[in-house]
């Protein structure tokens, strides 16, 4: 038994085809959904974490300044007493504190009197916080701490620095030494009266800070997943929304098409219901096109037939019939109309030019459809009579009618009055004797069908 190969290929299209992946909605809102979560946590947490980095940064530069600053000052009071055991347990206390990498202290040649590296006594550096140059500098600044990021043994550290200076004066002069450095006081005034005894160097290790940064990422890696979750769940039941709304418009469309209930129809979920929902729209516009071209054509026949007919009744009466536009244009005259105005040919032409003879005529229908009165008018002009009715369909006017009648016509009608003769009078009265009779009978066969007993009574009687 042979077995083919599996076509990997082919199984992905299929399934692309089947549920239609392109305008899979479920799939598209929550792709969409995640990269918005995505731009947007991103950006949050980028900014989130500088944020805690610049604080937390900024906190441990302050509180090891403030540190260094009081070493500082304990240091200041040994070398001003000579006292290098206690400058040498003051530098192995400091070793201890938590963070220290590393701590010690310079006399004025930048010797190193005391290290918490026992290797480094005695070395002798050559430091900027020991040169007598930056003494003016350091009197300016004489409260501040200065740091520098560094590294030790692969580590990233802080080293806090603080040059130790000592008065030859006595130390409410030093409001006027530090005018003195501002100004334009020579070095030499400072010299005399302070001078820098040496320099204290504590350097602190960023782990913790590394530490802090490291559990806020993981935070922003939680909320990352909780986001996540939240677009995949908001993304599916917005799809789902979204699906059974286009579903119910493509049902609602299906049941104008098939002229349907909704029930009747099958309202199946589909991946595809956009797709599905455009080609239904699609259908009812041409479905609607084909309807209005339909009713257009019925509207252009009905309106020959319409003007068939009443041209060929027009062509059976006595009177003349003139039908013009909104415009006054003639549409139709007949024979009657063009022998009463003694015109071979109307249609197509103007009721001016049609009426030229009859000008008071003429006025009339002008001010008529001036004022777009809508009653019917009659104006005379010589033995013709003309009836002036003006055609309005919604308010809007759209034919005008003329009838002219002949004097002839109308004599002819008043010489022929209906006359009654004596005969037709006997005729009516034995008519009416006739129906009172009859209507007497219908009441009596009334009367016996509602009471019964009265009818086999008057049968006793005759019997």
């Amino acid at each position: 038994m042979k077995t083919g190969k599996i076509d990997i290929g082919k199984i992905i299209k299929n399934f692309i085809k089947k549920y239609n992946i392109i305008l899979n909605y479920y799939l598209l809102f929550i792709v969409l959904f995640l990269i918005f979560t995505f731009i947007l946590i991103r950006l949050i947490g980028v900014n989130v974490l500088n944020h805690e980095a610049y604080i937390l940064r900024d906190e441990f530069i302050k509180k090891n300044q403030a540190y260094t600053f009081d070493i500082a000052e304990k240091l200041r009071e040994h070398l001003e007493n000579l006292d290098t055991l206690s400058v040498v347990d003051l530098i192995e206390k400091v070793k201890k504190e938590d963070g220290v990498e590393y701590v010690f202290a310079l006399n004025s040649d930048g010797e190193v009197i005391a290290h918490s590296i026992k290797s480094e006594l005695f070395k002798k550096y050559s430091d900027i916080y020991v040169k007598k140059r930056n003494l003016g500098a350091f009197i300016q600044n004489i409260t501040k701490v200065w740091h520098k990021e560094t590294e030790y043994k692969g580590k990233d550290v802080i080293k806090f620095s603080k040059p130790i200076i000592l008065e030859f004066a006595k130390e409410e002069t030093l409001k006027e030494l530090q005018l003195d450095a501002k100004s334009d006081s020579s070095d030499n005034n400072m010299l005399k009266k302070f001078y820098i005894a040496g320099a204290l160097h504590v350097a602190f290790s960023t782990e913790k800070l590394k530490n802090i940064f490291d559990f806020s990422q993981k935070r922003i890696n939680i909320l990352y997943l909780i986001a996540i979750f939240i677009a995949i769940v908001f993304g599916y039941f917005t799809g789902l929304f979204f699906e059974t709304t286009f579903r119910k418009a493509d049902t609602a469309l299906n049941s104008l098409i098939s002229e349907k209930s909704i029930d009747e129809l099958n309202t199946e979920s589909r991946y595809d219901t956009p797709r599905v929902l455009f080609s239904t729209i699609n259908k009812l516009i041409a479905k609607y096109q084909d309807m209005t071209v339909d009713q257009e054509d019925s509207i252009v026949r009905i309106n020959q037939i319409n003007e068939t007919v009443i041209s060929e009744l027009s062509e059976h009466v006595d009177h003349g019939v003139i039908i013009a536009n909104e415009h006054l244009k003639v549409g139709f005259i007949n024979t009657r109309a063009l022998d009463l105005l003694s015109k071979k040919k109307g249609a197509g032409e103007n009721i001016n030019e049609i009426l030229d003879k009859h000008m008071k005529v003429v006025d009339d229908v002008n001010k008529l459809v001036s004022s777009k009165g809508t009653d019917i008018q009659t104006s005379r002009s010589g033995k013709n009579s003309f009836y002036l009715i003006p055609i309005f369909i919604k308010q809007h006017f759209v034919r005008f009618l003329i009838v002219i009648s002949s004097g002839n016509t109308v004599q002819k009608i008043k010489k022929d009055p209906i006359v009654v003769t004596q005969k037709d009078k006997k005729v009516k009265s034995k008519a009416r004797s006739t129906q009172k009779e009859e209507e007497k009978i219908k009441e009596k066969k009334v009367k016996d069908e509602e009471d019964p007993g009265s009818k086999i009574s008057s049968r006793l009687r005759n019997i």
